[in-house]
């Protein structure tokens, strides 16, 4: 799965009121959130990620970021973290878009969202509305006086998130965050197996200047779309869809409005090849959602008795169509695997692959 979403919880998450004789989390925080609002500067910070299964490492990553901030806008830059963070972002708050470079492909233009941004915008983290930060201590850093957040995030509707603890500190003077710590774990419904990830994040460099170069933030003036990091697209609406599944059942995308969707695109060759690791996961988030706001479809290609027969054969239940053309042609996916997620209110909001889409589904069940 692409850590990203998770990944950039440690940027200044929102929060809701500590209770205590202590300043609380929303207060804080809002604090911070203000000044950072009003100051240009630029910082930096170092970060890690260790991913476990079963206690053995399975992903491990360490790099650097580094800001620039001129509300509204913002310059990141990121060495050593490739795997989750494009190398060049710069967001346009007013505008409300991310330009992204990357060698070889070039600038893209995504849509605002992400958890780094929460660092000046409450609202852009679609996860991070779901942390509830219950104690307040203080403490220090070094030689600095801070606050130390602990908070936790509510369960989700499907329970892929099983876990997940923040402990954050925030600099009483500069109400700058100064470190975040992570755990979570994480539940792939199919493979019935959960991961276990820890992370951090420290404020490494932070100084204020009068202004940014107008240089950081200059992008072309044309620049295509594309998705973001995490695969989420500028949201327009879902082409009404029809088709009929190799047991012989009409669908229509249109007539699912209310539920989250995944459009699973899958190869029944690729799928044999890789051991049905990508199938079983769809199946069991299928039936992890039915009855909880989300439906999957499967579209495959070739001769729909083939193609049921061997579902049938690998005990998995989900409907799916054989005209796989028209409906990639359709919503814009390219290859196999790969996932659509239309959200309940039939717009398409991220074209990605299995493993990234789940923590995606999140977002779109809690919007």
């Amino acid at each position: 799965m692409r850590v990203l979403l998770v990944f950039s919880l440690c940027l200044l998450p929102l929060a809701v009121l500590a209770e205590g004789t202590l300043p609380g989390a929303e207060e804080i925080l809002a604090e911070s959130y203000r000044r950072a609002q009003e100051r240009s500067f630029t910082s930096s910070y170092v970060a890690t990620l260790v991913s476990k299964y079963e206690g053995e490492e399975v992903f491990s990553l360490g790099g650097s970021l580094i800001f620039w901030v001129e509300y509204p806008r913002v310059r990141v830059e990121a060495t050593g973290l490739e795997d989750i963070f494009l190398p060049v972002q710069v967001a346009d708050l007013a505008e409300g878009v991310i330009y992204s470079y990357a060698p070889g492909r070039g600038w893209a233009k995504h849509v605002l969202s992400g958890g780094w941004l929460s660092l000046l915008d409450l609202e852009r983290d679609p996860l991070l509305r779901r942390m509830e930060f219950g104690k307040v201590e203080e403490g220090t850093l070094g030689a600095d006086a801070v606050w130390i957040l602990r908070g936790e995030m509510r369960p989700d509707p499907l329970g892929l998130m099983r876990k997940f603890e923040m402990d954050l500190w925030v600099d009483k003077a500069s109400y700058m965050g100064r470190r975040a710590e992570i755990y979570f774990e994480f539940y792939y419904p199919g493979l019935d197996f959960v991961t276990t990830n820890d992370m951090s994040l420290e404020l490494t460099g932070y100084r204020e200047v009068s202004d940014v170069p107008d240089e950081r933030f200059a992008v072309p003036e044309e620049v295509p779309e594309a998705p973001d990091g995490a695969g989420r697209v500028f949201p327009h609406p879902a082409p009404d869809l029809r088709g009929v599944t190799t047991s012989g059942e009409e669908i229509a995308l249109a007539e699912m409005r209310g539920r989250a969707v995944i459009v699973f695109f899958w190869d029944m060759n690729a799928e044999i090849e890789a051991l049905g690791i990508n199938l079983s996961l769809m199946e069991g988030l299928r039936l992890l959602g039915e009855g909880r706001g989300l439906a999957v479809i499967g579209v495959a290609e070739g001769d729909p008795e083939i193609i049921g027969a061997f579902l049938e054969g690998f005990g998995a239940g989900m409907p799916t169509v054989t005209d796989r053309a028209a409906w990639a042609e359709a919503l814009g996916a390219e290859g196999s695997p790969a996932c659509v997620l239309i959200d309940p209110r039939g717009n398409v909001y991220a074209i990605t692959e299995p493993f990234s889409v789940l923590p995606l589904v999140i977002e779109v069940l809690e919007g």
